[in-house]
């Protein structure tokens, strides 16, 4: 499996910093909700 972007909780951040082939490129931040609904961008869209 190949991807680019995923979303992950701070834990598995810390985890993904200890392996070679992965890049965090955005800290951890609370999840956005509007009317229920998750309102952040799909990481394709960054």
């Amino acid at each position: 499996m190949h991807l680019d972007h995923v979303y992950a909780s701070a834990a598995l951040v810390e985890e993904a910093r200890d392996q070679e082939e992965l890049q965090v490129v955005v800290e951890p931040a609370p999840i956005a909700f509007e009317d229920g609904q998750f309102a952040a961008p799909s990481p394709t869209e960054r």
